[in-house]
């Protein structure tokens, strides 16, 4: 539905969810090309406090991606790191491709990445609307 949302004929997007779970996906011509899923940085985070016994981190945020100097700052700098790598990656194999991030996170993440990114709140919602249009003809 946020790529419904997005969609424009006329441009090269990639569209990136920033919400329970991490997405990106790439539109050409309004034709879907693939795209990615990974956790949410959140999800990144549990899985890291789960899977380990020695360290408590669930309290830091996500504010940098310089490296931490302390196990919690570290944890959450190498998740937000993770992301933003995988965005930037995108948008160096995909140059000619609008940026364009949704979800609850997106704002937070967006000020990391590399190049300009169109925050959009009403993805979810356009999508929808788009796909009750379609269904109606």
């Amino acid at each position: 539905l946020q790529m419904l949302g997005a969609v424009d004929k006329k441009k090269r997007q990639c569209v990136i969810g920033c919400g329970t779970a991490f997405t990106i996906d790439l539109i050409d011509d309004a034709e879907h090309m693939g795209g990615y899923i990974f956790a949410s940085i959140y999800l990144q985070r549990e899985s890291l406090f789960s899977g380990t016994k020695q360290i408590t981190i669930s309290n830091g945020t996500f504010d940098s991606i310089t490296q931490g100097l302390n196990t919690q700052d570290a944890v959450h700098r190498g998740i937000l790191l993770s992301i933003v790598g995988s965005i930037n990656e995108i948008s160096r194999r995909y140059p000619n491709f609008e940026l364009i991030m949704t979800g609850g996170d997106a704002k937070m993440i967006a000020q990391h990445v590399s190049r300009s990114v169109h925050l959009r709140d009403d993805l979810l919602l356009n999508g929808l609307a788009r796909y009750f249009e379609y269904s109606k003809a």
